[in-house]
C-alpha cells in the first residue's frame, strides 16, 4: 500500500461518515463501494467492518445516556443493560464491548 491508498481509505471513511451523520444509516453501504474502486474487495471489507462496529457501539452507548437522562426508570435501564450483556455473551469478544456499561 502506498500513501495514495491510505488517502483513498481516509477519503472513503470521511465521505461515508458524512453520509451516516446526515442520514443515520449507510456507512457500510457507501464506504465499501468507494473503497472497492481502489482496493481489492477482500482488503476493503475489514476496513469497513471495524469502523462500522465502533460507530454502532458509540451510538448504543449514547442512546443509554439519553435513556437515563430522560428520567427512565432505573429498573428498565438495568433490564436493558442485562439483555445487552446476555446478547453480547453469545458472540466472541462481546462482553468486552459492554464492560463500560454499568447499570445504576
Amino acid at each position: 500500500m502506498d500513501w495514495l491508498d491510505y488517502a483513498f481509505i481516509l477519503t472513503a471513511n470521511v465521505v461515508a461518515g458524512g453520509i451516516k451523520g446526515l442520514t443515520g444509516i449507510g456507512f457500510p453501504t457507501s464506504c465499501l463501494p468507494i473503497m472497492a474502486l481502489r482496493l481489492d474487495l477482500k482488503a476493503a471489507i475489514p476496513l469497513v467492518i471495524v469502523p462500522s462496529i465502533v460507530s454502532n457501539l458509540a451510538v448504543m452507548r449514547q442512546a443509554l445516556f439519553i435513556i437515563r437522562g430522560m428520567g427512565a426508570n432505573p429498573e428498565d435501564t438495568g433490564r436493558l443493560l442485562h439483555r445487552l450483556r446476555q446478547w453480547a455473551d453469545r458472540i466472541p469478544g462481546g462482553p468486552s464491548f459492554l464492560i463500560s456499561c454499568r447499570s445504576t
